[in-house]
């Protein structure tokens, strides 16, 4: 299995580059390397630094599934008879 490139990975005046010095994202090979998302890509991976791949895609997935489940409406319950009230 390949490894990634190491951390931390640094911005450069054309992209970003690991801690061997090497490029692994160039500013022409990523149109959509803006800084915003060079900013997200670098804080994003070097928090990362030490966590297996695994490890990160079964956090992404459970992150995903209680964002889901936090944002489904609530089941609706039935009005509650107000106490002290004569029929």
């Amino acid at each position: 299995m390949a490894k990634h490139s190491p951390e931390p990975w640094t911005p450069t005046a054309n992209g970003i580059e690991d801690a061997n010095g090497e490029i692994v994202l160039t500013d022409q090979s990523d149109s959509l390397l803006s800084e915003v998302n060079k900013e997200r890509i670098l804080a994003c991976v070097n928090a990362a630094k030490g966590i297996p791949t695994e490890t990160l895609e079964k956090l992404a997935r459970e992150s995903s599934e209680a964002r889901a489940r936090a944002t489904r409406p609530l089941p609706q319950s039935p009005p509650i008879a107000a106490q002290g009230t004569q029929t």
